[in-house]
């Protein structure tokens, strides 16, 4: 006797909407909503502060889009060294910035 295929409910799909196109396809709006979820995952990581490399890999955005947006996070992005040589490094909060930096 054959069994009757079961099948799994139909996930509903999710709409095309204005805001779905945008966070998708618009970089100013895509990169910056990938920097705000590397925060998320610096913080699950347990992690107060990373390089921009590591920054990179953990938020999924190439080192020189993280450059290029990073003046829109400068409570939480802090560049050492001298302007030949710097190096960028991102905080999980403004918190974790400012006790790093406090002298």
């Amino acid at each position: 006797m054959a069994k009757a295929k079961t099948t799994a409910p139909a996930t509903p799909k999710k709409g095309n909407t204005v805001a779905s196109f945008r966070e998708e396809n618009i970089p100013s709006v895509r990169i910056p909503a990938r920097i705000r979820e590397g925060f998320v995952a610096m913080k699950a990581a347990g992690h107060a502060w990373v390089t921009n490399m590591d920054f990179s890999r953990l938020s999924g955005v190439n080192a020189a889009d993280l450059n290029a947006y990073a003046e829109q996070f400068p409570d939480q992005t802090h560049e050492a060294g001298n302007k030949s040589r710097s190096k960028l490094y991102w905080f999980v909060s403004p918190a974790a910035k400012t006790a790093a930096l406090a002298e």
